[in-house]
C-alpha cells in the first residue's frame, strides 16, 4: 500500500499521519510535541511561524518515535514540446495531460 499527497504543503505530509489517533495514522504513532505543534501549525497564518511548527512536528516524529523511512515517492514526467501550447502545470507543478482539446500547436 501507500499514501500520497492530496495538496502540494508539507502540512499534507504531517497533519494525519503523525497525529495521535488520525485515521491513517497506521503506526499508532503518539506524542504531544508532535500533536502541539501540529494543532499550532494548522491555525499560523504566519509562513515563518507555521514552517517552525511544521519542521519541530517532523523532527519529532523521525528522530522520536515514528521512525519513517521513506523509500519510494511515485511522479510523474512528461516530454512536452516547445510546439505544443495550451498545456499547464497544476499546482503540483505536474503537467497534465488531460483537456487535449485545449492544446494547440503553435505556428
Amino acid at each position: 500500500g501507500g499514501w500520497g499527497h492530496d495538496y502540494p504543503d508539507a502540512e499534507n505530509w504531517l497533519v494525519g499521519l503523525f497525529e495521535t489517533g488520525a485515521s491513517i495514522n497506521k503506526q499508532r504513532c503518539s506524542d504531544p510535541g508532535i500533536d502541539a505543534a501540529l494543532a499550532a501549525a494548522v491555525t499560523e497564518t504566519e509562513d515563518a511561524p507555521r514552517w517552525a511548527l511544521l519542521q519541530e512536528a517532523e523532527k519529532l516524529a523521525v528522530e522520536k518515535i515514528c521512525g519513517y523511512a521513506p523509500l519510494y515517492h511515485r511522479g510523474n514526467h512528461y516530454m512536452i514540446s516547445p510546439d505544443l501550447g495550451g498545456v499547464q502545470p497544476t499546482l503540483e507543478d505536474h503537467y497534465m495531460p488531460q483537456f487535449p482539446e485545449d492544446w494547440f500547436l503553435k505556428s
